[in-house]
């Protein structure tokens, strides 16, 4: 007579294993629409063409944004005139042209260029000071100084770049001039999201596998809190300011924003750890401005 093990190990169906899992947990289940782009909606690469996204994946995302800060810095030429923007190139003419009418005015220009951003420089301050907190050792802040009423910055054509990487936002803080675009890109060979629900941008892009692009325009200042609807843990955040006087604070809590026109400013910092905090500063031409924000409270 044969005997049935009564031991046997018993069968643990699907529904079984979903009832014993964290609630928390359930919510990221194939199907689950607050984890999926809306249905109908097909999730779209920007038009660019093959060769140009290709250039913006390849593009080193640090030396992208110093470039992009650069072109913020030599943005004016006088503090009530247009933009000074390329008698950089012509600043060390080329030897190869000695001697020729195109050298001769690659000369000049380089010489007129140079005598325009001396007057520049002695025409505008600079504002000049640190941070006293230990969170600005972990996260960087921003100080910025808003446009006049009436004036406004073209933004430059070069995109602010922005990466998903290692399952964290890179940088952690981006500060972009009104009207720029930012590229959003993902490094990792996973399912990802930016989104952000702020009344200054609302959008959601979605990333399907690694190396994949998404842009976003920023056409209006404020605080544009980022998050990620796959990973709960990951955020950034991007600033729009309305001008580009504007710094972030390094792991010692200082900052500098050259060229800032004469006369009376407002300093507005920004922390994602500590509450915002406001200063007034007189700017002298050809001088610099020294400052410091202390007694800073934490954010609840």
């Amino acid at each position: 007579m044969e005997v049935k093990n009564s031991m046997e190990t018993p069968r643990i169906t699907r529904r079984d294993l979903f009832g014993l899992l964290p609630a928390p947990l359930l919510l990221l289940r194939r199907g689950n629409p607050l984890f999926l782009s809306p249905p109908g909606k097909k999730e779209v690469s920007p038009r660019l063409g093959k060769k140009a996204l290709e250039e913006a994946l390849s593009r080193d995302r640090e030396e992208n944004n110093r470039r992009y800060l650069a072109l913020l810095g030599f943005g004016l030429s006088e503090p009530e005139k247009g933009p000074l923007l390329g008698w950089q190139e012509e600043e060390y003419p080329d030897p190869r042209l000695s001697g020729t009418p195109q050298g001769a005015l690659q000369v000049e220009k380089a010489v007129e260029g140079r005598k325009q951003w001396r007057a520049f420089l002695k025409a505008t301050g600079s504002v000049e000071g640190r941070v006293v907190n230990r969170w600005v050792r972990r996260y960087p802040g921003i100080i910025y100084a808003p446009a006049p009423p009436g004036r406004t910055f073209p933004p430059p054509a070069l995109h602010a770049m922005f990466e998903h990487i290692h399952m964290e936002m890179n940088p952690s803080l981006l500060a972009v001039l009104v009207g720029s675009t930012v590229d959003f890109i993902n490094r990792d060979d996973c399912r990802d999201n930016i989104m952000s629900k702020s009344p200054t941008a609302t959008f959601s892009h979605w990333f399907t596998g690694a190396d994949q692009l998404r842009t976003q325009k920023f056409d209006k200042p404020g605080v544009v809190p980022l998050l990620c609807q796959v990973h709960p843990d990951e955020w950034g955040t991007v600033v729009v300011v309305s001008s580009p006087f504007f710094s972030l604070t390094d792991k010692r809590g200082r900052f500098r924003i050259p060229h800032l026109p004469p006369g009376e400013w407002t300093l507005n910092f920004w922390h994602p750890k500590l509450k915002p905090a406001r200063m007034k500063v007189e700017v002298k031409a050809g001088g610099v401005t020294q400052v410091t924000f202390r007694r800073l409270k934490r954010k609840r």
